[in-house]
Parts: C-alpha cells; sequence; structure tokens
C-alpha cells in the first residue's frame, strides 16, 4: 500500500499539524487491476483510526488474527470493527488455521478472495510473520494478494536481511514493506 499526501498540502508544526485534514492518495499494489483511492484525515488520526479508513475506503471486508480479536484500540475491541470470522477459504484446514493468524487480512466484499494481507511486528518475529504471508501466497496464488509487512524503521535491516535469504527469494512472493 502507498500513501502520499496531497502536493498541494503545506508543511504544518505543531497544533496546526493536528487540526489540519490532509488529503491521502492511497493505492493497493500488486494486485491487478490496481485499486486507488482519495481519503480525507485529520492531522490527529492515529494509525489503528487509519487503518480503519483505509478498509472502508477499500470496501474491503476485513478480519483480525484470532489471536488478536480481544485486544482494543480507541477503547473497542478490534473485531468490532472486523467480520465475526474469515470467509470459508479453499485451502486444506491447517492452511487456514495458518492464514487465520494473519494479522489483517482483506477480503474482496462478500467474498473468500483475498485482497490484502498485512502482518504489523513491531516486536515480534519478523520471520514468522514473512511465512505466514508465502504460505497464503503459495496456498491462493490466484487471488493476486497484496502482501505487506508493517515494521518500525529500526526494524528494516532486519527484514531485509529475511526477505533475501534464498529459501524466502525462491517463493518469488513480493512483500511490501511499511
Amino acid at each position: 500500500m502507498n500513501t502520499m499526501p496531497h502536493p498541494a498540502a503545506p508543511i504544518l508544526s505543531g497544533t496546526d499539524r493536528l487540526a489540519a485534514v490532509y488529503q491521502l492518495k492511497v493505492h493497493l499494489l500488486g494486485i491487478s487491476p490496481q485499486i486507488c483511492r482519495r481519503v480525507l484525515v485529520r492531522g490527529d488520526t492515529m494509525l489503528a483510526e487509519l487503518h480503519h479508513v483505509f478498509q472502508v475506503a477499500m470496501g474491503c471486508d476485513v478480519t483480525t488474527a484470532i489471536n488478536d480479536r480481544n485486544h482494543h484500540c480507541q477503547g473497542q475491541k478490534l473485531s468490532f470493527l472486523c467480520l465475526d470470522q474469515h470467509p470459508k477459504l479453499p485451502v486444506p484446514a491447517d492452511v487456514a488455521s495458518t492464514i487465520r493468524l494473519i494479522d489483517i487480512v482483506w477480503f474482496a466484499p462478500g467474498t473468500s478472495r483475498v485482497v490484502a494481507a498485512f502482518e504489523v511486528e513491531k516486536s515480534t518475529s519478523i520471520y514468522s510473520g514473512i511465512l505466514r504471508l508465502t504460505d497464503l501466497a503459495f496456498s491462493m496464488p490466484e487471488h493476486e494478494t497484496a502482501l505487506y509487512l508493517i515494521v518500525p524503521d529500526a526494524r528494516e535491516k532486519e527484514v531485509q536481511a529475511h526477505l533475501s535469504r534464498p529459501a524466502i527469494r525462491a517463493t518469488g512472493a513480493i512483500i511490501g514493506l511499511g
């Protein structure tokens, strides 16, 4: 996913930045046809709220990892913003169990077609997130799923090292960084 502020947006600081409204152009990369939307967000929008804005703008049905459904964001359970359960996937049960552990999965509305998958690895194992994403890509290649690994800047070198491993490179899975 690629987001860019509107080119005419002035550079603001302090309370002006928080009160400002930004126009973002959001591209979902790695799928065909490409999906693009423009959204308006306030400067004080939190990351979790921004994710909700993106999922609504893209019109996707969303699930969170089965083990994250009781976590809270802005006083609400993450599951409140998502489908009650994953749609039935055309994969063996053990693979479906792995896919249900992916942090965020976007589905085409009312279907089991996976549009995008996100692993958010702030402090947990990057490698296990990469494996879950590549399992998804190999198990459902016809879905042209956009795969994303969201990590802090400080962990980018670690991610690059894992993505350059021969076993991961051989999969051909393209995992975007955010």
